[in-house]
């Protein structure tokens, strides 16, 4: 799979890179690297046993990177679609079954981002502000604990629709290079609320004997950067 993304990656460079495009037409490709943090927030309906794994709000890091193509149109409106791995994960300590223990769960996905932007052309420079859907694909999850313990802690992952808000900065380079720089926050939209759909428990009396996970974060915040070729 990773193999056909990154084929795709490189046929969408290579096409938009000999396109002949109308004169009101702009197209642009490259690849971006990401960089940022996640969080997960506290679900409703948490269990009422006092330090239970992912009761509270939580986060982490995230990483990845990727391929986009942008289409302008008339320089001020511009369709930004980016095809990106990425890796996601979340960390909580806590006290279960009296010992102290830091669970991290882990997520790596496809994510297919589709922004409309606004696009304010400047000498030099361009801004933009867009908002849109990303899709996540999950790939795969796991879950680790930092010691030995009985316990079994699974981490499962879900197609998850964020919405996303997007501010960028586009610089001019020479030989029609450019530099794009995003900052961009989204809300998962698709994330269960109540903790019972995220975390599945067995316990006996107040001990945890398993604890299944279903991560997906809630919000994920990341700075995203490359280098693009525009025609």
């Amino acid at each position: 799979m990773k193999k056909i993304l990154l084929a795709i990656f490189i046929l969408l460079i290579s096409a938009t890179s000999y396109a002949r495009v109308p004169a009101w037409l702009n197209i642009e490709s490259g690849l971006k690297g990401v960089a940022g943090g996640d969080l997960w927030v506290a679900a409703e309906n948490s269990p009422s046993l006092s330090n239970m794994a992912f009761t509270e709000t939580t986060g982490g890091w995230a990483a990845g990177f990727g391929a986009f193509v942008e289409l302008r149109f008339i320089k001020y409106i511009a369709l930004d679609t980016e095809f990106l791995f990425g890796w996601d994960q979340v960390v909580e300590k806590d006290t279960v079954n009296g010992l102290k223990i830091e669970f991290t769960a882990k997520s790596f996905s496809f994510k297919i981002p589709i922004l409309l932007k606004g696009v304010l052309p400047l000498p030099g420079i361009k801004l933009t502000l867009g908002t849109g859907p990303i899709l996540e694909i999950p790939i795969s999850g796991k879950g680790t604990v930092d010691q030995p313990i009985t316990m079994q802690f699974d981490v499962k992952t879900k197609f998850s629709v964020l919405w996303a808000v997007d501010l960028g900065l586009d610089i001019k380079l020479p030989k029609h290079f450019r530099l794009p720089i995003n900052l961009r926050a989204a809300y998962n939209i698709s994330q269960p609320s109540s903790y019972g759909d995220r975390v599945k428990l067995n316990t006996a009396g107040r001990t945890i004997r398993s604890m299944d996970m279903t991560y997906q974060n809630t919000w994920e915040f990341c700075i995203l950067m490359g280098v693009a070729y525009e025609l």
